[in-house]
């Protein structure tokens, strides 16, 4: 992202500040505006994004991010307002976050987590739709654009079908930032529609533990009605 400009406003009745940045997704500009507000407890941030040839829509966005305002008696409950559900029974996984539509799940429920092998499953979708072409070498190169991924165990890859959508599933490691290994798991499903959802789990330590509940987990993936 490339940071254009920030403005220093009041909302709801206190300081908040307004971002405006530029981002690159997938070859295509888009232009973002983010409001930054909240209190001494809780920062909460509300992101606008639109294509930057489209530039009318940013006063819509503009007035969209003004209309927000914070409940702090709002009841939470990521898994519900995903588009998807996974099953974590028999398992210590619990729901750690909801961000950009995806959710994270950790043993303690926790994002950073501090259980002691770091073990944590993200679940994303991808924003409309994209041109895709061959399903098994998309796989391999979305998971080397994630940082540090460049390098992936290629004999590791096996073709997958979870609820009618085909896929792969890519096993591999890597060494983190504090020269531990981490077993990555990797799942990539394709809808048919140029979307796609991605199930990507890691963990330092308890390997066949953990890998064998990362694929537990991933084969109940179900999309919503």
């Amino acid at each position: 992202m490339k940071f254009s400009k920030k403005e220093e406003i009041q909302h709801q009745n206190a300081p908040a500040l307004l971002l405006y940045v530029t981002q690159e997704v997938y070859g295509k500009t888009y232009q973002k505006q983010v409001l930054v507000f909240g209190d001494s407890t809780k920062s909460v941030m509300v992101n606008g994004l639109y294509p930057i040839d489209y530039p009318s829509i940013g006063s819509e966005i503009h007035k969209s991010l003004l209309s927000s305002s914070l409940n702090k008696n709002q009841n939470e409950n990521f898994e519900e307002a995903a588009k998807f559900r996974i099953d974590t029974k028999g398992t210590d996984f619990k729901v750690a976050s909801f961000l950009a539509g995806g959710l994270t799940y950790t043993k303690d429920g926790k994002l950073p987590t501090s259980s002691p092998d770091d073990a944590s499953i993200m679940i994303i979708n991808s924003f409309g739709k994209n041109i895709i072409g061959d399903k098994k070498e998309y796989s391999i190169k979305k998971l080397k654009s994630l940082p540090e991924h460049t390098t992936v165990h290629t004999d590791k890859i096996s073709p997958v079908t979870i609820d009618g959508m085909e896929g792969y599933e890519i096993i591999t490691d890597r060494i983190d930032k504090s020269s531990k290994k981490e077993i990555i798991y990797f799942v990539m499903l394709f809808e048919g529609t140029g979307e796609y959802y991605i199930i990507h789990a890691s963990a330092i330590d308890n390997y066949k533990l953990n890998l064998d509940d990362f694929k537990k987990i991933a084969k109940t993936f179900k999309l919503k009605l």
